[in-house]
């Protein structure tokens, strides 16, 4: 039996060798550099996850103990990761830097554009900054992106109130208190 099992394992690999487009396989330097490039793109793969488990530890630590400098840090690790710049942008905004704090809400915004929540982000800082046509335009994208949630109505309608824009305010507060009852006081007020 020994000897059955050992002439088609030598068979098998006999064929799979001649086969025209793996005839480069029978080389030992090629060999050689496929496992190198697979050890090398392993090795690329690993070095990434730790970068991200140490940016998200960072970033946890950073907003539980009030660090910029782990903030930072965490951004230095992970640069294409919103999350990131938006624990930076907290510990800015809370050491009294609204203004750096946009801009890194900003480059979480360009990285994951979709997300209403730091779009409403981005418009309440710059509404805080009295930048109100850089905030309605952050707020007008908030909406577009959850029309049926009540927060980004109800965060434009405040900035339009405050603007000026009465009938436009009163719109969003409506629609806002419409989508969540428990607005609705605070509307009368």
């Amino acid at each position: 039996r020994s000897d059955i099992s050992s002439v088609a394992s030598t068979q098998f690999k006999t064929v799979i060798l001649n086969t025209p487009g793996l005839s480069l396989l029978r080389h030992r330097y090629v060999r050689f550099v496929l496992v190198a490039l697979a050890i090398a793109s392993s090795v690329l793969v690993m070095k990434t996850a730790v970068n991200y488990g140490l940016s998200r530890l960072l970033v946890t630590y950073s907003l539980t103990a009030g660090n910029l400098a782990a903030a930072k840090k965490a951004a230095e690790l992970t640069p294409q990761d919103a999350e990131t710049h938006l624990a930076n942008a907290a510990m800015l905004s809370a050491t009294g830097s609204p203004d750096q704090s946009v801009i890194e809400v900003e480059r979480a915004v360009a990285l994951r554009p979709s997300d209403y929540g730091l779009w409403s982000q981005l418009g309440l800082l710059r509404d805080q900054l009295g930048d109100t046509a850089g905030a309605l335009k952050a707020f007008d994208e908030a909406v577009k992106r959850a029309p049926y949630y009540s927060q980004p109505y109800w965060n434009r309608g405040n900035a339009l109130l405050r603007s000026g824009q009465y009938e436009a305010a009163f719109n969003d507060l409506n629609q806002a208190a419409q989508s969540n009852p428990e607005l609705f006081p605070s509307l009368i007020e």
